[in-house]
């Protein structure tokens, strides 16, 4: 979910005086996210500013493929009112080690983004686009995915095996279109060409700006990706309240369950210090629901620590052991790789 992503608002709102921002009723709207997801639509994932004040909004994609290669590629704005900077950004791992990062930051301009469904433009070039025509004749997300960095490339199609969904607040939104995807093309690193295959993930997070720090404390995230289904899995630390745990579990060529918070458990254990940032080497979760039950174990196996003005990131990889049952649906993990995050705000 959540990328080293929010970093240019906090440089943004570092440079705007502190009598613009309105926190008249800021302390009435927590960051308690509705825990239950609903049904989505092109237009979710779309962008959703103008904002009054330094906000980022961003469209995070990642992928495991076969052949040991796995991928990050973010797409974030950072802006006030129509003015800002767009960034995009590609990881490329092998076997969980970071082999090439590479970023570029141009100005924002309003005609690079849709407000109607999910399409951003660079330039000339489209590097994120639903395909209409196949959303509309049978009713499946597909993506095209094409970044250009130097002689970084990625050309990646995404398309969906389940249904998506969003949780969101009165302030900051979560919509999730792919919770599982097959995800094929090819990367491009130098002169060496890749041709991939394997499942990815995708989401799109809206409305965060320094309010969210003051806040929050940070989460994490995390999506385990199995044959038939996939489990999307994150806690939001609050400052002021409880917090909020979101799990919701979906099957291929099926919809989704959301999972009461009152019925899973997450735990996050054996801390290690990366960078100033404190990150659990294992992660535990439990759930026993009237329609889901799960027991996985999560390894950190390796990481990717990313420090950016007062946020302290870490892209985990992890190894799944377990298993997660809905009705007749049983599935077993033993040691699958695994993408998951630990975010915090100082």
């Amino acid at each position: 979910m959540l990328l080293q992503r929010l970093f240019a608002f906090f440089a943004l709102f570092m440079v705007i005086p502190i009598g613009q921002f309105e926190f008249g009723d800021f302390f009435k709207e927590k960051i308690t996210f509705k825990p239950q997801p609903v049904s989505i639509s092109p237009r979710d994932d779309a962008f959703h500013g103008p904002y009054h004040i330094p906000t980022t909004e961003w469209w995070y994609f990642d992928a495991v493929f076969e052949n040991g290669y796995a991928i990050h590629t973010g797409i974030s704005v950072h802006s006030v009112e129509d003015q800002g900077v767009m960034r995009y950004i590609v990881e490329i791992y092998k076997d969980g080690k970071l082999l090439e990062r590479s970023s570029m930051v141009t100005i924002f301009l309003p005609s690079f983004v849709s407000k109607e469904y999910p399409c951003i433009r660079i330039g000339d070039e489209v590097v994120m686009y639903l395909d209409l025509g196949t959303f509309r004749e049978n009713g499946k997300w597909k993506y095209k995915l094409y970044i250009r960095i130097g002689k970084t490339v990625v050309d990646l199609i995404y398309i969906g095996t389940t249904v998506g969904w969003k949780c969101y607040t009165k302030r900051e939104g979560w919509v999730v279109p792919l919770p599982k995807a097959l995800v094929y093309g090819r990367l491009t690193l130098g002169n060496e060409n890749l041709e991939v295959y394997g499942t990815g993930y995708h989401d799109h997070n809206w409305n965060y700006s320094v309010l969210t720090g003051i806040d929050s404390k940070g989460w994490y995230w995390g999506r385990i990706g199995g044959k038939r289904l996939s489990l999307t899995w994150a806690e939001i630390r609050n400052r002021w309240e409880n917090d909020t745990k979101i799990a919701t579990l979906n099957l291929d060529s099926d919809g989704y369950i959301g999972i009461d918070q009152r019925n899973f458990s997450i735990f996050t254990l054996d801390f290690i210090n990366v960078d100033g940032l404190e990150i659990p080497t294992k992660i535990i979760i439990l759930v026993d629901d009237d329609k889901v039950h799960a027991s996985i174990t999560l390894v950190v196996t390796d990481y990717h620590p990313i420090n950016l003005f007062i946020l302290r990131y870490c892209r985990l990889f992890v190894k799944a052991y377990g298993y997660v049952s809905a009705g007749s649906i049983k599935e077993e993990f033993h040691g699958e790789l695994q993408i998951a995050e630990s975010m915090n705000f100082i």
